[in-house]
């Protein structure tokens, strides 16, 4: 009698294989429901302004700000904003244009804005510009002055009529000239999402010397007399562009960088909207250009 109950609870657990087996042979689109998700971490980058012109100062990197948890919970989607590279100054001895502002809107926690960098300083007949970026553009030739910004770290000040002072970076002031050397922007910040840091200030423009200010975490070198010409920022970093040296040419001064937005979450890609990546446990959506961040 023990041998028929052994057997009978062996055929039903075959058949019970048996019956899972054919079940999900038949219903192999299954696919589990994903978690939705929540919270998102951020960095938000604001665009590097531009150098000054003709003996101009560094423009001050743009603005970095970083979010650990931004609240999506019901979101179906975020509008991603990111600033463009900045032109020229308008004439070769004009102010560096200011940089951009980059944005996340969409969330709960609402709108994230990340300011633009201040444009360097110029020469006199193209005046000083005007100090609306977030972190300030480094003094020049004749206006020797940094800017201060608008909430983060002044440009550096220049050595009348010789060097000229580093744009301001999201992490530190752009560093003053001497008579001898003009100033190296200042520190960007560290992404919290990346590792990379951002928003470096740009080096200032030199008149008649032999050294360059050297742009910091993405921002350009200074020009110096010869001539070299004041680099642009590395795009997507944020940084500012370097200052120009004393020549006639409107694209004498470095171009403020294009600015990034960084949107990280928990877990396998559930999203689409700009380049996706992977990262220890991760998935990373890198924006470089304006777009939309859509869950799945």
């Amino acid at each position: 009698m023990k041998l028929n109950y052994t057997v009978l609870i062996l055929l039903f657990l075959t058949f019970n294989l048996k019956a899972q087996q054919t079940f999900f042979r038949g219903n192999n689109n299954y696919v589990v429901p994903s978690m939705p998700i929540n919270e998102v971490a951020l960095t938000v980058v604001g665009g590097g302004g531009g150098g000054g012109g003709d003996v101009g100062g560094g423009g001050g990197g743009g603005q970095v700000i970083n979010i650990a948890s931004y609240d999506i919970s019901g979101v179906k989607s975020l509008s991603i904003t990111v600033a463009v590279q900045t032109d020229y100054p308008a004439g070769y001895n004009h102010f560096g244009r200011n940089g951009g502002n980059s944005s996340v809107s969409g969330g709960n926690t609402g709108t994230i804005t990340a300011m633009g960098g201040n444009g360097g300083r110029s020469r006199s007949s193209g005046g000083p510009g005007t100090n609306t970026g977030w972190n300030g553009g480094g003094g020049s030739y004749d206006y020797n002055t940094g800017n201060a910004g608008q909430g983060g770290f002044a440009g550096g000040n220049a050595f009348s009529s010789r060097s000229c002072g580093g744009g301001g970076g999201s992490g530190g002031a752009g560093q003053s000239a001497t008579s001898t050397s003009p100033g190296n922007g200042g520190l960007g910040v560290l992404s919290i999402i990346d590792g990379n840091y951002y928003g470096g200030g740009g080096g200032g423009g030199e008149y008649q010397g032999t050294t360059t200010g050297l742009g910091t975490h993405g921002g350009g070198d200074g020009g110096r007399t010869g001539p070299t010409f004041g680099k642009d920022a590395t795009p997507n970093t944020g940084g500012g562009g370097g200052g120009g040296p004393s020549t006639a040419t409107n694209f004498n001064a470095g171009r403020g960088a294009s600015g990034i937005v960084l949107i990280r979450y928990l877990g396998r890609p559930r999203a689409t909207g700009g380049d996706i990546s992977e990262v220890n446990g991760y998935t990373i959506h890198t924006f470089k250009v304006s777009g939309n961040f859509v869950l799945n």
